[in-house]
Order: C-alpha cells, then sequence, then structure tokens
C-alpha cells in the first residue's frame, strides 16, 4: 500500500511498487487549532498553503516551507523543508504526535501531545 498526497515529491515515492495499491488521503482535511496550547491537529491531505493559510489566521506561522505544495502527509513523511528550516526546523522537528491506520487497519497512536504550562513541558 502507499499513501498518495498531492504528488509533489520528485522521486516517485507516491508511486506503488509491483503493482501496489494507492491509498489518496487528499480527503484527510480536517484541522483543528488548539489556539491556548500553541498546536493543531491536521490531516494528512491538508496542503501546506492550506495550513499555512488558517494559522496566519489565528496568529500563528508553519515554519517548514517547501518550495511546492505538499500535503502534510507528505512532508511529515520525508520531513519536508524550505528556507526558513534553520529558524523554524523541519516538518518532523514541529510534530508532536502522529495518528496513523496501519495496512492491517489497526490505529496506531505514536506519542500523546505535549501541553505547555507555566511550569514548563508536561512531559511522563
Amino acid at each position: 500500500m502507499t499513501p498518495r498526497g498531492a504528488g509533489t515529491g520528485i522521486e516517485g515515492g507516491a508511486i506503488p511498487y509491483a503493482g501496489g495499491v494507492v491509498i489518496d488521503t487528499c480527503n484527510l482535511q480536517r484541522m483543528d487549532f488548539d489556539v491556548r496550547n500553541a498546536f493543531v491537529w491536521v490531516g494528512a491531505g491538508v496542503t501546506k498553503l492550506q495550513l499555512v493559510k488558517a494559522a496566519r489566521k489565528l496568529g500563528f506561522t508553519f515554519g517548514p516551507d517547501p518550495s511546492s505544495n505538499p500535503c502534510v502527509g507528505g512532508m511529515v513523511s520525508t520531513s519536508g523543508s524550505g528556507m526558513s528550516t534553520l529558524k523554524y526546523g523541519t516538518t518532523r522537528e514541529n510534530v508532536l504526535s502522529l495518528r496513523v491506520v496501519t495496512p492491517q487497519g489497526e490505529v496506531v497512536e505514536t506519542r500523546k501531545v505535549v501541553r505547555k504550562s507555566s511550569s514548563g513541558m508536561g512531559l511522563r
């Protein structure tokens, strides 16, 4: 199984190997901002431009800035970066948690969201 979003990659990563199945993630468009804790839940099919525009309306920015307009899923899978990566880090460095579905249908969450407080990060 090969997930595919915007298909902006230049190395063929979204092309199935030997007749595999392509999973189109473009309809995974959900964006939920938590302004108080300064993070956002983003669906894999949201494009960079959609995320940047929505974040700016709330006074935030999305630092990693690939020159193309990939989907978030592609940016996360390749750790997309761009001109402002030195200041904001790569995409991977801006990810707090992932929720993915395996080919077997199992939902896996990599890490719980860490919320900020006046005493620092709530790490466990």
